[in-house]
């Protein structure tokens, strides 16, 4: 729906599907995150491995680039 105070700005919500969808997602996260604390893992060393695995992902960008332009 348009703003009535900037046309040129839309808002938008979600439709019942997408409500239904956002909830099943929200809940598998939910899960998600208790196995890992069922598994052992604190939130620092969780957010040391997502920085590592982070470094690991730039790496790898920057290989697949600069090979493109070889």
């Amino acid at each position: 729906e348009r703003s009535p105070h900037d046309r040129r700005s839309v808002r938008v919500k979600l439709s019942e599907k997408g409500l239904a969808l956002h909830k099943q997602l929200s809940d598998y996260f939910e899960k998600q995150v208790g196995m890992l604390d069922d598994a052992g893992l604190d939130h620092e060393e969780i957010n040391k491995t997502i920085g590592l695995l982070r470094k690991v992902e730039r790496f790898w960008t920057s290989i697949i680039n600069f090979n493109r332009g070889a």
